[in-house]
């Protein structure tokens, strides 16, 4: 009986506006999230052109994701939160996640209408989750890349992607050079509230990228429209809103026409609240005549990055100490000679030249990272040849490594999460115990980019003569950079009038802490910059190296493997046979061979045998059909000191088959068109050898597939197994909640017998199963027994039917999207009643269900084998510890060990019972 709802009565005169509904319901949502004490300061309503009232968001420190908007001050000192934001590491605690932003963070505003996401790596289906899921489908999204090949894996994945989300469109960026890339990484947000945000950052749309690695965010604020249209200042100050508006336009307009329509709709939005220059890259060439501060050209690269810290350094002591530039980055290009000099040089324009410090992790440091050197895959810089270690030599001087365990040093509690971000900083000296300690190291600016040190992203050394020499910048890059001044609060139009205003490195939090004793000078403004890294620096030693994915690391990391992983080992015909004994798991090893492309050698298969020596004949048939389906496999029987007989009686089910083939076509160009008939093909499970029958594989085992992001082209039927797209490496998984069982589902067959069995079967399962779920519903098929040709020497014509029988085939699925299966059939000598088979089936249904995890026994083969072949990531799934310690679980282990492919480890699950 459905419940009855009691309605409030409108009153007919009130008018609802939709929008402000939508604003009451984004408010109300906030507030679930938000502490209750203290309330969260109002956001201003119209522009104000005033620095104090529109600082940078302050966090406050009781909750990791709330955040504030105003300076917290007193009569003397004002304290702004840092411009830059980290983003959260889901495996650290919350205390080292305080002030930190989240890509739900950013997405997940309901008052989302458009967004239009830069990036150079998608996985749109991850992304698309983080958009509030009232709206997921309504938000016009629009992706921006630079995957022009056709080949290109990221590119295809992109459309297929866009063809699965009708409110998702992509456009490629032109890159007029091969070794260029589109490596911006931004977003910009139009709401219902009539506002627009835009949000600059060093992360990859990737699930990896937002976990474990230390990533930052910009973020403009809401920018609402602007009044009455007016124009922008064109001469407007570097460093002031209208210039940053200025510079983002321009290079919006520099992708031609997939930006046309943001560029005209952004327009129309006022930056006057934002303080902060635009420093970027497009593919260009700059005419180095042009390099000044107020060119009339668009400069962009270093020149831009020069003619920026022109006026940010106005009016600096030129007497001072010597200034120390830190440039920390996640890739280490190929650099000409004096290239590095020449970058280092533009920094330090109207001042002394800065000495160098540059933070690139060592083997140690990602081995030591939380997802260990699964990491070092968005780490890039090349220890091979030659000339690469001779630029590690010239460089040696300047590297620093990312992380350190030694005490004393002020922590960022960002030591494990392995570095993607890229922040460019210039301290007044190099920090030291002693300066940090008394709080005399200040920060002159901070840049925060996708932009690595290479000559692609910041541009080439001056080419050509004096009077014609131009910048060659081949890729597309977008970074914001600050200095102290733009916060004070008697900023002028000039942006450099505050005399007492400084920015320092803060640790662990957004806010600087103030003084506890300072002169009386008067009004100060101090400009907290939340440090990702550990100061002061720790230089490399005398024998390590920088990271490199291209070399081989044989000390285990923190989860006990080695690198390279799977599938990055170069193949070789030299490479000696993993050698076995036994007949045991070996349709698995030889679907890992194939995977893997390692020989394997198998010996001894039942040599005491009196009957039955050597292979099978199921185990014949998957070698002739992996034969068939593999290209250049070459397979050696030896018959020594025995006859093999086959007939053509089979006694395994078709799983035994379709299993191990499934697994092999998704990393197959061609497609798969498998077509199992005759007598031997058994569709039902099969208790003596535990095969699940193919409803199981069809209803409980390919549904797993898509979360492993496989999912084109699947389709089983009974006769015909096809597969076949662009091979790519699988998504990694992460499946840690099982959900609770909300609907059960089955078939239940007859052939050759009466169809009375399939109702009597599902009764039975029934009445077991609906004390624990009412939502069941099984299909019944029934169908004739096939013919097929028995002659006798009486009876040469006679015929005979195959395949009698009945069974019945149950699915569990649970709010998560577990599958739980289990299989009874009718035993082929017969009298057992159609009742018990139900029964059966029901109870071996709960009994998978009561073994806890996300993943049945049957299944967990399948999934741990995709696990081991998917990307660099590290994948995380729960398991019962049945299904743990089952034979065949076991037997993969120590079969991908022999192997020498990615292994696993095991914990208790978080909030779990005992049995997972």
């Amino acid at each position: 009986m459905s419940q009855a709802y009691k309605r409030q009565k409108l009153n007919n005169d009130d008018t609802v506006d939709p929008a402000d509904l939508r604003r009451r319901r984004a408010a109300f949502l906030s507030s679930l999230s938000r502490d209750v004490s203290p309330p969260l300061s109002k956001r201003q309503a119209t522009e104000v052109a005033n620095a104090e009232t529109v600082q940078y968001p302050v966090a406050n420190r009781s909750s990791p994701s709330q955040v504030n908007n105003g300076p917290e001050k007193n009569d003397n000192v004002k304290l702004v939160s840092s411009p830059f934001k980290l983003t959260t590491i889901r495996d650290l605690a919350a205390s080292d996640n305080i002030d930190t932003v989240s890509l739900h963070d950013i997405l997940g505003n309901p008052l989302v209408k458009e967004a239009w996401i830069f990036n150079f790596c998608f996985d749109i289906d991850w992304t698309m989750q983080h958009f509030d899921p009232d709206v997921r489908h309504l938000v016009d999204v629009k992706i921006i890349h630079g995957s022009w090949r056709r080949e290109d894996t990221n590119g295809i994945a992109i459309d297929e992607a866009c063809a699965r989300w009708p409110n998702v469109n992509a456009a490629k960026a032109y890159l007029p050079d091969q070794f260029g890339t589109h490596h911006s990484k931004m977003f910009v947000l139009f709401c219902h509230d009539e506002t627009a945000e835009v949000i600059i950052h060093t992360a990859n749309m990737l699930a990896k990228d937002w976990t474990n690695m230390t990533q930052a965010v910009w973020r403009s604020g809401p920018l609402p429209h602007q009044q009455g249209g007016a124009d922008e200042d064109a001469q407007a100050p570097i460093g002031s809103g209208s210039r940053f508006k200025q510079d983002l336009l321009a290079y919006l307009k520099a992708y031609n026409k997939p930006c046309k329509d943001l560029t005209n709709k952004l327009s129309a939005y006022s930056f006057a609240n934002v303080r902060a220059a635009l420093v970027a890259s497009v593919p260009s060439k700059i005419k180095m005549q042009t390099g000044t501060a107020n060119s009339s050209e668009q400069l962009w690269g270093w020149p831009q990055l020069r003619a920026v810290l022109r006026n940010a350094n106005k009016g600096r002591d030129k007497d001072g100490p010597r200034p120390h530039l830190v440039a920390q980055v996640s890739s280490i290009a190929t650099l000409n000679k004096g290239w590095l000099d020449n970058l280092v040089e533009a920094t330090g324009t109207g001042l002394s030249t800065p000495s160098l410090s540059i933070i690139y992790p060592t083997g140690t440091n990602v081995a030591s990272s939380l997802d260990g050197y699964a990491s070092g895959g968005s780490i890039h810089t090349k220890a091979q040849s030659a000339a690469h270690l001779k630029q590690i030599a010239n460089l040696r001087p300047h590297l620093c490594q990312w992380s350190d365990s030694k005490k004393g040093r002020f922590r960022s509690g960002r030591g494990q999460a392995a570095p993607h971000i890229k922040t460019y900083i210039q301290y007044s000296a190099k920090p030291t115990q002693e300066n940090l300690s008394l709080g005399n190291l200040k920060i002159d600016w901070a840049l925060l980019t996708s932009a690595n040190l290479s000559t692609q992203a910041w541009g080439s050394l001056p080419r050509g003569g004096k009077e014609e020499s131009h910048v060659h910048i081949q890729s597309y890059e977008i970074g914001v950079l600050v200095w102290p001044e733009l916060f004070g609060a008697d900023v002028d139009a000039t942006c450099q009038e505050e005399k007492h205003t400084r920015m320092v490195p803060v640790f662990g939090k957004d806010l600087p802490d103030a003084p506890a004793q300072r002169a009386d000078e008067g009004p100060e403004t101090i400009v907290g910059l939340r440090m990702p890294y550990d100061l002061p620096l720790t230089a490399y030693g005398p024998n390590e190296l920088p990271w490199s994915m291209h070399s081989s690391y044989s000390e285990p990391d923190v989860l006990g493997r080695t690198w390279p992983p799977v599938g990055c080992k170069p193949m070789s015909t030299s490479l000696p046979p993993v050698r076995f004994t036994g007949h045991q798991a070996l349709t698995s090893r030889l679907v890992l061979s194939t995977l893997l492309g390692r020989p394997i050698h198998i010996s001894g298969i039942r040599p005491k045998s009196p009957t039955n020596p050597g292979l099978q004949p199921h185990e014949i048939s998957f070698l002739r059909l992996l034969e068939a389906v593999t290209n250049g496999s070459h397979i050696e029987i030896s018959y020594t000191g025995t006859i093999l007989l086959v007939d053509g009686r089979n006694e395994r089910g078709l799983a035994y088959f379709l299993l191990p083939i499934c697994l092999l076509a998704p990393f197959s160009k061609a497609k798969f068109n498998i077509v199992f008939t005759g007598e031997g093909v058994i569709t039902s499970s099969v208790d003596k050898y535990g095969d699940i029958s193919v409803d199981a594989v069809r209803t409980a085992v390919l549904p797993l597939y898509q979360k492993f992001g496989i999912e084109r082209d699947i389709e089983l039927r009974i006769v015909q197994l096809l597969f076949g797209h662009q091979v790519r490496l699988p998504k990694t998984l992460h499946l840690l909640t099982p959900g609770r069982v909300k609907r059960v589902r089955g078939v239940a067959y007859a052939t050759g017998v009466s169809g009375s069995n399939n109702a009597r079967s599902i009764e039975a399962a029934r009445g077991v199963l609906n004390r624990f779920v009412t939502d069941i519903y099984v299909f019944s098929d029934m169908g004739s027994a096939a013919l097929v040709a028995a002659p006798t020497k009486d009876e040469p014509g006679r015929k005979r039917k195959v395949g009698l029988g009945f069974g019945l085939s149950l699915v569990a699925e649970s709010s998560n999207g577990c599958l739980f299966s289990a299989d009874a059939e009718s035993p082929s000598e017969g009298g057992e009643p159609a009742e018990e088979i139900g029964r059966r089936a029901a109870y071996r249904l709960l009994e998978s269900v009561a073994r806890g995890g996300c993943v049945a026994v049957e299944a967990a083969p399948t999934v741990l084998t995709l696990m081991a072949m998917g990307s660099e990531d590290v994948g995380r799934v729960q398991m019962g510890k049945e299904v743990v310690a089952s034979e065949n679980v076991v037997q993969l282990a120590r079969d991908l060990s022999a192997f020498g492919a990615a292994g696993w480890g095991f914990r208790p699950a978080a909030g779990a019972d005992e049995k997972a």
